[in-house]
């Protein structure tokens, strides 16, 4: 996936530096009323590409953020789940031991559950 990664920046970079050769002509950036100054439209070029990149980095960020918040919730769901886990455990190894020890109440229970069947 690294050299994928390479090979689209490596393109892209490519892209711009042949664009910055071919447009060296001056163009007016306004943005403020009143103040305005010309830089060639490739150095625009590039530093609207930068203001991109770097507003396409904190989305990243804030993505990670949102991911790392929701994955606390499903941390605590997972240990939620292990106690109750453990907790049935428990009873089953609780009835287990009732129904080894005493052979006429496994006879029983296992009446009861083939009339349940039927």
């Amino acid at each position: 996936m690294k050299q994928i990664n390479f090979l689209v920046l490596f393109i892209f970079t490519m892209a711009l530096v042949l664009f910055a050769l071919e447009n060296t002509a001056t163009a007016t950036i306004q943005i403020i009323p009143g103040t305005a100054f010309d830089a060639p439209l490739c150095i625009e070029l590039i530093v609207a590409i930068g203001i991109g990149a770097a507003i396409a980095w904190l989305f990243s960020i804030w993505t990670g953020v949102q991911v790392a918040i929701a994955g606390v919730g499903k941390n605590k769901q997972i240990q939620n789940l292990k106690r109750q886990v453990n907790e049935l455990s428990i009873q089953v190894d609780e009835r287990n031991k009732i129904l080894t020890s005493s052979p006429s109440t496994a006879s029983v229970i296992d009446v009861e559950s083939e009339e349940k069947t039927k």
